[in-house]
């Protein structure tokens, strides 16, 4: 366990990562729910196996300030932006994410969202997940 927390601390990819997963246990998100798309999304995301730019970017070569969000142009696209700042997903956000999250946004808020036990809110996250990504996959064809 030593081990595992050390080397999620020292890489820069895992940065989100552990900081909402601090415990070395089965989370609560792999049998939460039996939708396989939707808690695979969440698992992808958790995990930054995604496509956002802060991924994206640094797979081609982009430097990490130039990892910008497509929507809001001058803004890191990173998990936090998608999940509870970027104005592309507020119609979505309104559906799932509980308004806490989102009305004066923080990292603690979003750390607070990433690790909720709450069956109900992680089945909520994962849908906002899935159809956000569909959501920017639709504006990143018109973008093109």
């Amino acid at each position: 366990m030593q081990r595992w927390h050390a080397e999620c601390s020292t890489n820069v990819k895992l940065n989100h990562y552990c900081m909402f997963k601090t415990n070395f246990h089965v989370e609560k998100y792999t049998y939460a729910f039996d939708i396989d798309k939707y808690r695979k999304c969440l698992a992808n995301f958790r995990s930054s196996s995604h496509s956002l730019m802060i991924e994206k970017g640094r797979h081609i070569g982009i430097d990490r300030e130039h990892r910008s969000c497509f929507y809001c142009e001058t803004v890191l696209e990173n998990e936090f932006h998608f999940m509870i700042v970027c104005q592309l997903y507020d119609d979505i956000r309104l559906v799932y994410i509980p308004l806490y999250y989102y009305q004066f946004p923080s990292y603690t808020k979003f750390y607070s969202l990433m690790s909720s036990e709450n069956e109900t809110l992680i089945r909520n996250t994962a849908m906002y997940i899935y159809n956000a990504m569909l959501e920017r996959e639709n504006f990143l064809k018109c973008y093109d």
